[in-house]
This record gives structure tokens, sequence and C-alpha cells, in this order.
């Protein structure tokens, strides 16, 4: 079945891809910089493949998700076929190298630490940028909940 899942995330990559909209950016959460290096790494941007739409009314709770919120489907491999944008602006493709990597420390020396085989996931601490607007991070869903996740599904506020 782990294939199964795993063609449905090619798919739906590969579909996101092809329909995407605007564009899309996560926002790593960084620690404070290091004292002892020069360069922190704040604001550490991955570009991504996404659809951006107003939430569903089934996802609608007062308090917690409402209906202004936008709803931001990203495929499962998101983070794991990246372009990442450091913090003077150069870009780099990672696109099938990460994954090895288990935090956004490790993101910004990739071609140094390839060892581990976790993929990172999306923080609630991190934001997302739509068109350049920042969005705060307010749930993920992983889908499926369990295996290869074929999508993740962002509930964003402005």
């Amino acid at each position: 079945m782990t294939d199964f899942y795993e063609r449905m995330q090619s798919t739906a990559s590969r579909l996101i891809g092809k329909y995407q909209q605007g564009a899309v950016t996560y926002v790593a959460p960084t620690s404070e910089p290091d004292p002892f290096n020069p360069e922190p790494l704040a604001n550490l941007k991955v570009k991504l493949k996404a659809t951006v739409r107003g939430v569903s009314a089934q996802y609608v709770q007062p308090g917690y998700i409402e209906a202004t919120d936008l709803q931001v489907t990203v495929p499962g491999d998101a983070l794991r076929n990246v372009t990442v944008v450091y913090q003077d602006g150069t870009e780099m493709d990672f696109t099938g190298l990460a994954d090895g990597v288990t935090n956004w420390y490790e993101w910004y020396f990739l071609p140094y630490n390839l060892a581990n085989q976790v993929q990172p996931g999306f923080d609630l601490a991190g934001t997302v940028d739509i068109d350049g607007k920042g969005c705060q991070i307010i749930r993920v869903d992983r889908v499926p909940a369990a295996g290869a996740p074929v999508v993740f599904r962002l509930f964003v506020r402005a």
C-alpha cells in the first residue's frame, strides 16, 4: 500500500506544480542566532508548489479557523524537492537531495549534511508568504494522517 501512496504523492506534486497559484513561500522558524556564528539563520525561505483558496466550510470553527482564513494545499514531498532562498536572496535548488534532512539548521547546510532519514515538516511557528504577504500558520493537516503524505493542508491567517 505504501507504493500506492508514494505514487499518489508524485501525482499530487505534478498536478499542484502544473496548476500552482501565485508565489507561495514557507518561512521556516529558526532559533536565536549562535553568538559564535557570524551569519544567523533567520528567515530561511523555501519556495513551494501550492494552490491557495478560501477555507472550506467543513473546516470553519469559530475562534479557531475563520471563514476569512486561507487553505493552502502543498504536495506531500513539498519539503523534499525544494528551492531554498537564503538571506542574501540567492536561491539553490535541492530537488531530490533532501531526503536525509531532519531540521532547518541542516537545510542551511544541506549539501554538507545528508545523514538521517527523516523529512522535516511544517511548523506552526513558521509562516507562509502568499504573493509577498505573510500569513501565520494556524493548523497543518497531513493527508493521509499516517504513511507517505500525499498532500499537506495548511490553514493560514493574514
